[in-house]
């Protein structure tokens, strides 16, 4: 879903306040207008661990233990952000923290 105007560490703000209380991981699907701001956003996107396929980079978020956390997420877009590079962020699918027993 494209959300004109917003900001992608705005968007990810949005995704990650929606998700459930217990959630362990996420997985994140940029989608960008075309190569060119692909190419430079996966190039900024670099310490998250993105993975690109044309115009779509996707990356994994986890809450807790070893990953790119949601904070070092949120700063990676602000960089993006900071170089006027929009797009459409979007939740791919999440993950529960496993209960103790």
């Amino acid at each position: 879903m494209l959300r004109r105007g917003m900001a992608l560490s705005e968007q990810w703000d949005e995704i990650e306040t929606g998700l459930a209380d217990d959630w362990s991981d996420a997985r994140l699907r940029l989608t960008l207008a075309d190569d060119a701001a692909a190419a430079r956003a996966d190039a900024l996107l670099g310490p998250v661990g993105p993975w690109r396929a044309g115009r779509e980079i996707r990356f994994f978020v986890v809450r807790r233990g070893v990953g790119v956390h949601p904070n070092a997420v949120r700063r990676a877009l602000r960089r993006l952000d900071g170089e006027e590079i929009g797009g459409s962020l979007d939740l791919v699918g999440s993950g529960a923290a496993a209960a103790l027993p």
